[in-house]
């Protein structure tokens, strides 16, 4: 089986709902995929209901909150971790699915054009369609998958505590000499 994640705060401007439907969309095809949503939010009924409603509620998993510490337990079940919001402020789940080895599907946003690179470690979609055709690619092309994987993996040095401490040391010494320069 393949299966889809999603991780956060279930509210409505995270779109979630666009991601319910590409998934039925491509359920239709492959049958034998899940989507697990792990969170709570305002929008988690409505969301239930709405899955209910598109007869996808027995393959997809609403887990409610979990544990800080089982976080990454549930990055490292997903195959792929999916985002439909346009809404993104700081990326956090993008750098916690990277760094936990996942291939993104998102949608293409402008906030995460320094994390998300598209055909790197994601494939970005502009719209439900492109959405589709792209979770269809990552189930039936297995290299595509693992390069997007492996890329992931790599990015780890990129969002490491040692490479964040390396560009503060340098933002100090650029100031510092931007004083002393004066």
């Amino acid at each position: 089986s393949f299966v889809l994640g999603s991780l956060g705060r279930i509210a409505e401007e995270k779109n979630f709902s666009e991601s319910l439907e590409i998934f039925k969309e491509v359920l239709i095809s492959y049958p034998n995929i899940y989507y697990i949503i792990v969170g709570d939010g305002p929008y988690k009924e409505s969301l239930e209901k709405e899955a209910k409603e598109l007869e996808i509620d027995d393959k997809v998993i609403f887990t409610g909150m979990v544990e800080p510490k089982n976080v990454s337990k549930y990055y490292q079940t997903f195959d792929c971790f999916i985002s439909s919001t346009i809404s993104e402020t700081q990326g956090l789940t993008y750098i916690e699915a990277l760094v936990n080895k996942n291939a993104i599907l998102a949608r293409k946003d402008k906030a995460t054009e320094d994390i998300l690179f598209h055909g790197e470690n994601s494939l970005l979609y502009e719209n439900k369609e492109e959405g589709v055709d792209y979770l269809i690619q990552l189930i039936e092309d297995k290299d595509l998958l693992k390069k997007l994987q492996d890329k992931a993996d790599e990015s780890k040095i990129t969002f490491s505590t040692e490479t964040f401490y390396e560009k503060i040391m340098d933002a100090y010494k650029e100031i510092l000499n931007k004083k002393k320069n004066r």
